[in-house]
């Protein structure tokens, strides 16, 4: 596997990159000031041939240049898309740099997206962020492109060419975040996922940092507080398809949520290790591997999490109930 981990500019984390272990990490000069394009061309060229004759598990420390110039969609698009598997951005909090770090952002991920590879932000501050580095190099912990091709496998075995519907499970067939409700409410478990992060590191995060109770005695104390939206449930059942909940959440509760109910066929969700996780990028994946095999998808969400998928089914309808995300429905 190759990586790149960028920094925004001005940052230092070569001690943190050069820290993961079985790797090796290969820092990147910053070219781009003061040489031709030409020169550039030349530089980047060599760089990335000598990356690309080093074998398996390296990671390259880079910084993006800054946005206002033009120049990080070049590196992005130009040297960097094709050579490496996994995108890695180390962010910062808000009063560290100005808005041109969301800027960096949206084009990684937006680019990621459209390639379907991995793009994950890692929030610093947990002390976690070697391992989980180490984790995903080594495969124990699964990328969204992986995790999200173990689910579409399974759900292309089952659904026997039928049409297949992808659901949001936590507060959109439940009235309730019904992971979260067994969690305990640190800030790990919530904080990670401010400002919109839902890639892999965040999921793995919550559930490396909280210990998972067990599933059938947590199961009796959520339900206890909480329902399915019934109207929707029936809804949905009524579609001739392959009906799959589609959660962030723990998949073994959800199952356990769905046992003795007709309607839905299986689950994909994360496991409570954290070592594999439908985050908003495995979700989208799912839903694009599906449709790969000549599948119809008709994908239900409710948030920003449940986003691309909606846009990459067929058929994508926005649940507004309870909840109400705002900022899906904009």
């Amino acid at each position: 596997m190759r990586m790149i981990v960028y920094s925004p500019p001005g940052l230092d984390d070569t001690g943190l990159v050069s820290s993961v272990r079985n790797a090796v990490c290969v820092p990147r000069a910053d070219w781009s000031d003061g040489i031709c394009k030409e020169g550039l061309d030349a530089r980047m060229r060599s760089f990335n041939e000598q990356v690309s004759s080093m074998g398996s598990n390296i990671i390259v420390y880079a910084h993006l240049p800054p946005v206002g110039s033009g120049e990080a969609e070049t590196f992005f698009r130009q040297y960097d898309r094709g050579l490496y598997d996994v995108f890695v951005y180390l962010d910062v909090d808000d009063d560290v740099v100005d808005d041109r770090r969301d800027s960096e952002i949206l084009l990684l991920h937006s680019e990621c997206l459209r390639l379907g590879k991995e793009f994950i932000i890692i929030n610093r501050g947990y002390g976690l962020e070697t391992e989980f580095l180490e984790g995903i190099l080594d495969g124990s912990i699964l990328t969204a492109p992986a995790a999200a091709r173990e689910a579409a496998d399974r759900i292309i075995g089952s659904s026997k060419g039928r049409r297949v519907v992808l659901s949001d499970g936590d507060d959109t067939l439940m009235d309730i975040d019904l992971t979260m409700s067994i969690l305990e409410q640190s800030a790990p478990t919530r904080d990670p996922f401010s400002r919109r992060r839902y890639t892999t590191y965040q999921y793995w995060l919550a559930y490396r940092t909280n210990e998972v109770p067990d599933i059938e005695s947590a199961f009796e104390r959520a339900v206890s507080n909480s329902s399915f939206v019934e109207p929707l449930m029936e809804d949905v059942s009524a579609i001739d398809a392959l009906r799959v909940v589609v959660t962030g959440g723990i998949d073994d509760l959800w199952r356990r949520a769905l046992d003795g109910r007709e309607g839905f066929g299986t689950v994909a969700g994360s496991r409570a290790d954290g070592t594999a996780c439908m985050s908003q990028f495995a979700k989208v994946l799912l839903a694009r591997y599906v449709r790969q095999a000549g599948i119809e998808v008709i994908a239900l969400g409710d948030s920003m999490v449940d986003y691309y998928m909606l846009l990459e089914a067929d058929r994508g309808f926005v649940i507004a109930h309870r909840k109400k995300n705002p900022s899906l429905q904009e």
